[in-house]
């Protein structure tokens, strides 16, 4: 059965790197620039010179966003910019991603452009507005991500595409927004990123003395505490029963692949 499983991910594999992909970020390196030429303009400052940042939350990276600086909120507006991507040459090209919002605030603005000049502020660029085309986040009481769908580019086919993500807080209130496996490919063609996601079941959930993990194939469980410090990996081969009698009381995260469920233990 390991040796299909094995072979199957290999085939999966296979046909996601030989897939017409445009564009492919996971912030899977140590900065925001790390695996692709991203780069941030602040357009209104906070006092606190808060900006998009590259962070990690149980072994998964992403870009985030938010406007609190500790105490309370601060009024801002920031862009986080893709490089150019070439789309000249495309038959249908479609974006996906993922996006997570917590806590009330201005809804994240998904910008395309066909002539932006990053060494410009985005004003003297022509941008225009596709948020209306995703789905995004809107359950701001949960950590878990919302996947954008397929959204059609085909309208915007150019050797200057540009992807931008505009943020904006108040002092009343902010979101904090984080983005993660972004692709741009040629519609009905596999990103890498789909092999990643990955569904499983976790019960019994609050866990007393122990919990099951139930999931095809053989993976690693990453299991970190509320505030992202990781406590232990645990190695799952389609059925795992897992103590809890060395974990205290309270709110844990569980993860394979790029999967995250909340645990809670009493």
């Amino acid at each position: 059965m390991k040796n299909l499983y094995l072979i199957l991910s290999f085939l999966l594999l296979s046909l996601s790197i030989s897939a017409q992909t445009y564009f492919q970020e996971d912030f899977e390196g140590s900065s925001l620039d790390a695996n692709n030429a991203w780069v941030s303009q602040v357009i209104t400052a906070s006092a606190s010179n808060l900006d998009w940042i590259h962070d990690e939350f149980g072994g998964n990276y992403y870009a985030e966003m938010n406007n609190y600086n500790g105490s309370g909120n601060e009024v801002v507006e920031t862009w986080l910019f893709s490089p150019v991507v070439d789309l000249s040459a495309s038959t249908k090209p479609v974006l996906n991603f993922d996006n997570l919002k917590r806590f009330a605030g201005d809804d994240l603005q998904v910008m395309v452009s066909m002539d932006f000049d990053a060494s410009a502020p985005p004003a003297l660029s022509t941008w225009m507005d596709i948020t209306a085309d995703c789905t995004m986040d809107a359950d701001v009481d949960s950590w878990d991500y919302g996947n954008s769908g397929d959204v059609d580019l085909t309208e915007y086919k150019s050797d200057k595409f540009s992807l931008a993500f505009r943020y904006q807080g108040s002092d009343a209130n902010g979101s904090l927004y984080q983005i993660d496996n972004i692709s741009i490919i040629e519609q009905g063609t596999t990103p890498v990123r789909e092999i990643n996601a990955l569904n499983f079941e976790l019960y019994p959930n609050p866990a007393v003395d122990n919990f099951t993990v139930e999931i095809n194939g053989q993976h690693e469980l990453v299991l970190s505490d509320a505030i992202g410090n990781l406590i232990k990996i645990i190695p799952i081969n389609h059925r795992e029963v897992i103590a809890t009698n060395d974990l205290q009381q309270g709110i844990y995260f569980v993860r394979i692949g790029s999967s995250v469920q909340k645990l809670f233990v009493k």
